[in-house]
Formats: C-alpha cells, structure tokens, sequence
C-alpha cells in the first residue's frame, strides 16, 4: 500500500501542475466495441472518433472513458498537455471524469494511508510482548 500511495502522490501532484491545461470538449461518436474475457469477467473498450464542438480538432480510433448513450454518442472532454496527457493515452472522458487526473489519485493516497496506518495498528496489537518467550521455553 505504501507504493501505492507513494505513485498516487506522483500523479495527484502531476495533476494538480495539469490543472491549467486546456480541456477540450466535444462529440464522441462510438464506431466499435470490444471485449476480452479476463478470467471470469469481460472487459470492454470502446473506440471511436471525437469531434471538438468548434470543429476544429478531430479524433478517430481513440478510446471512450465511460459509455455512450443509446444513439452511440456522448458529451466528452479531452486534454491534449500536460501530465499524463490524453494525447498520450489516446482517450477522451466523459463529463464526470473529465477532472479525475486532479482528485482520483488523492483519493487513492487517502485510502492507502488509511490502509497503512489501520494495518500497522493491528500489527502492532499481535506483537506486543507478553513475557513469555513462546513454544521455546523450557518444560519441566
């Protein structure tokens, strides 16, 4: 969980520097949709083209955070610079995770902390000595 928590800090920090950046919005139009059995579940992408509503930026065969609606489109955001870009990863966001590179990996710090210190606790609960020196002592 420390590592964890020691990434998340990088990209929460990577983030918040991003945060100035500019987000673009558009039109995501879905042209496939694929799934890959990964053990006993399926995990499914969504690939099409994207189009910024001032027409001036088109995208095609990028990836769809989220899902679209029942006529295969969706309101998404993209943002071409900064930290961890989704020009690097070639993808676009639907509105409510348009902000996640800024407050996800915070999230993720809270709870590996948490995690860590509620673990270290318990752990620090079964060790207390008791006295006795346990299956090595001697029998008489």
């Amino acid at each position: 969980m420390g590592v964890v928590a020691l990434v998340s800090v990088v990209l929460g920090i990577g983030g918040v520097v991003s945060a100035n950046e500019p987000l673009l919005w558009g039109t995501y139009t879905e042209t496939s949709y694929t799934c890959t059995q990964v053990v006993t579940k399926s995990r499914c992408s969504s690939f099409g083209n994207w189009v910024s509503d001032d027409d001036r930026i088109t995208l095609t065969d990028v990836q769809l955070d989220g899902t679209v609606g029942e006529d295969g489109t969706v309101r998404t955001s993209y943002r071409p610079g900064g930290f961890n870009s989704d020009e690097e990863n070639n993808i676009v966001h639907v509105e409510w995770t348009s902000f996640g590179y800024i407050w996800f990996p915070w999230i993720l710090v809270i709870f590996s902390v948490g995690s860590c210190v509620y673990y270290a606790k318990k752990w620090k609960r079964r060790t207390r000595p008791t006295g006795k020196i346990g299956r090595h002592t001697a029998h008489s």
